[in-house]
């Protein structure tokens, strides 16, 4: 049995296409939304499920001023895997069909297409049912809470002695060698900060060869909650465990840090358009010198260069950047 009523939401950032678009699809009997952007969509598309009026299709470009449409899909896909979402684009390939059917889309057309072509694809990936929104688990968890130390070392010192001790030491979760204004960046975990403070104090303060130490402990964004939600379902379905993170996150050595100073009072905004850029692998908020960090991977260090300056750098809020390539000591 098909849904009773058929709506649609339609993401592009060009109001012309939004609008021939919506106006194609309410002829042939929809109810559509539109949205600009995709931090917008998500909004829109949990809002439709607090109204009980949930959209039966999606119709994305994939290139959006915000969030990859392919990302947008991964997240769509995490909360509502039955939701049919089609991925649309003037830019495609053959490999672009690959991609969205690899993120679990429901069809790809190539700009420009005729409504009927639209309408074809729409009958054919039909839902039987409008599902329920992927609804959290309530697992009571051990509360813990995580900081990063960013360390410079004396040039006289035995860098990779400093490293192992460091490596080795209980509650350092990542322990990685960096180039330009740092030497090593910690990532430690705790049940407290208090413990942290004391770890810090008692232990990796005494190394020898450390001359100072700059202290980041990590604090929850704040964001809309219905993006935090998504955010939470997608890290539960992608998430590696931590231990295995540690042991195969060197298996590539162009990694880097991103250490940000953004303004507070934008960070709504900003913090969902870094989590969602493709690049980026994890996104932390921070207080202290700096209060956010990436960790983000790229094909080469210049490639890597060139996404904060044209895609970081210009959001609207980010006051300051540095980039810190990851050194692969292990391999060295």
């Amino acid at each position: 049995m098909e849904t009773a009523t058929r709506k649609a939401l339609v993401i592009d950032d060009e109001a012309g296409i939004r609008r021939n678009l919506s106006f194609g699809l309410m002829q042939n009997g929809f109810v559509v939304d539109d949205a600009e952007n995709g931090v917008s969509a998500l909004l829109k598309l949990e809002s439709s499920y607090d109204k009980n009026e949930p959209y039966s299709h999606i119709i994305s470009d994939i290139v959006l001023p915000d969030i990859n449409g392919l990302k947008l899909l991964e997240v769509i896909k995490s909360k509502h895997p039955t939701l049919p979402v089609i991925m649309i684009s003037g830019y495609g390939t053959d490999e672009t069909t690959d991609e969205v059917n690899e993120k679990n889309g429901d069809a790809f057309l190539h700009k420009p297409f005729q409504i009927d072509e639209l309408i074809d694809v729409i009958d054919h990936v039909t839902p039987i049912r409008i599902e329920s929104p992927a609804v959290l688990e309530e697992v009571a968890v051990a509360k813990s809470v995580s900081a990063y130390a960013l360390i410079r070392l004396d040039e006289s010192c035995d860098s990779m002695d400093v490293y192992k001790n460091l490596y080795l030491m209980d509650h350092v979760l990542y322990c990685d060698a960096v180039r330009n204004h740092y030497d090593i960046i910690l990532l430690l975990n705790g049940s407290s900060f208090k413990e942290l403070e004391h770890v810090m104090d008692s232990k990796v303060s005494q190394v020898k060869g450390i001359r100072e130490i700059d202290w980041l402990p990590m604090i929850n964004p704040d964001i809309d909650k219905v993006l935090r939600n998504f955010i939470t379902v997608y890290e539960k379905q992608n998430k590696m465990s931590p231990s295995l993170e540690k042991l195969n996150r060197f298996q590539s050595s162009l990694l880097g840090y991103v250490f940000l100073e953004i303004d507070p009072s934008r960070t709504k905004d900003i913090y969902p358009q870094l989590y969602f850029q493709d690049d980026v692998i994890s996104c932390d908020t921070t207080e202290g010198k700096f209060n956010a960090i990436l960790l983000i991977h790229g094909t080469s260090f210049t490639n890597m260069n060139k996404f904060v300056q044209e895609k970081v750098r210009p959001i609207e809020g980010v006051i300051r950047s540095n980039l810190l390539p990851i050194i692969n000591v292990i391999d060295s």
